[in-house]
């Protein structure tokens, strides 16, 4: 193992930590939640948009904390953040304080993750394989998702809804865990001199076609993110059912470099990010169109696979750029748009499903607007094309 993976390996506990139990195990309480404090689905997407926003605040300032202590510095910042964030939800039942407090988790996974991709693509330059140390830290967050699941369904499904307080200092304590490790490449010096440069080159703006089709990724993907979990444990097949499902989810993520290490690194990274979104939106839908075990497990690798990927596949899109722009500023801009769609998808996708009291017609709606996301990633130019690059 060289040590590029194995830094690489270390770092992604860092979106683990603060991506897979900071931001989307939410999904794993969130059915206990809305039954022991009688929230609506709109509630629920509210206290997830509250999430979405944090993150955007803590990718927008990654920057310029990048730039004054260096990004490995701020990299532990936004994980010693984290920790508090998770562990206080557990010790109230007021709804703006939960907000509060998943707007500090969202800020600081933000945080962790434009300056932990930072490091990432400093390490993936210096390797010269770049598809497989950004998939493989960009992954982390499906081990995250994966021991979640396993410690936190089995308490709610067995002990019962009240019990939700206990789940959330569970992920505190396996954020801890993921945190201390994540941190151990920074020992060695990993990233003292990547700092995120001024504003510089031309505006992330000349690729506005993938950084908008990136922004509808996030906001249909989240939709299936917060509420499919929900719509399984309350199917026949129970919590045990949706357990393993989102351990599958987490599983093809993890899988992922190896399953699209060659589309990220050799394809466009425009064309590879197309044919991902494409993917997940058809990975999203199945469930639907395919009724039973079948088109439930293949949504799980489908979609699992392709979500993360799709983030790597945006800063390997950074990496390919011309030297004339900052490859830490269109990280940025990619980090906002999907945050930008995120904070908006559990609102409308909330809302419509107490409208109409059921979740499929949103969740189906949410591949549809995923899927336009993948259109506007075939129609983006070569970065190397770009006039004036």
């Amino acid at each position: 193992m060289t040590s590029a993976y194995r830094n690489a390996l270390l770092l992604s506990l860092g979106p683990a930590a603060g991506i897979g139990l900071g931001r989307f195990a939410y999904a794993l309480l969130l059915p206990a939640m809305q039954a022991d404090l009688g929230w609506s689905y709109a509630a629920a997407g509210w206290i997830n948009a509250a999430n979405a926003a944090g993150y955007l605040g803590g990718a927008m300032l990654a920057p310029a904390l990048a730039q004054r202590v260096g990004a490995a510095r701020a990299f532990a910042a936004g994980l010693a953040m984290l920790l508090p964030a998770l562990a206080a939800v557990a010790l109230t039942r007021d709804v703006a304080a939960l907000a509060a407090l998943r707007l500090l988790a969202g800020a600081s996974g933000g945080v962790v993750f434009v300056c932990g991709g930072l490091l990432a693509v400093g390490l993936s330059l210096r390797a010269g394989s770049g598809g497989l140390v950004l998939g493989t830290f960009y992954a982390g967050t499906g081990l995250g998702m994966i021991l979640s699941a396993l410690a936190v369904a089995p308490l709610l499904g067995i002990a019962g809804a009240t019990h939700w307080p206990q789940g959330w200092m569970i992920l505190a304590g396996l954020s801890a865990l993921c945190a201390a490790l994540a941190l151990l490449p920074l020992r060695d010096g990993l990233g003292a001199s990547v700092r995120q440069a001024g504003s510089r080159g031309p505006t992330p703006l000349r690729f506005w076609r993938i950084l908008a089709g990136y922004l509808l990724f996030g906001l249909g993907s989240i939709g299936y993110m917060t509420f499919i979990y929900g719509h399984l444990a309350e199917s026949a097949g129970g919590w045990r059912q949706a357990m393993l499902f989102w351990c599958a989810l987490g599983l093809a993520a993890v899988a992922a470099p190896s399953i699209w290490r060659r589309l990220i690194g050799g394809a466009s990274p425009e064309r590879s990010f197309a044919l991902l979104v494409a993917t997940n939106a058809l990975g999203s839908v199945l469930p639907f169109l395919m009724p039973g075990a079948l088109g439930l497990w293949l949504s799980a690798f489908l979609f699992g696979s392709t979500f993360f990927s799709t983030v790597a596949a945006t800063s390997a899109f950074a990496s390919a750029l011309p030297q004339a722009f900052d490859r830490g500023r269109a990280i940025r801009a990619f980090t906002i748009a999907f945050a930008l769609g995120q904070f908006g998808g559990p609102v409308v996708l909330g809302w419509t499903a107490d409208l109409t009291g059921r979740l499929d017609a949103p969740l189906m709606f949410a591949s549809l607007v995923v899927l336009a996301g993948a259109v506007l990633g075939v129609l983006e130019r070569r970065p190397d094309a770009i006039d004036g690059a």
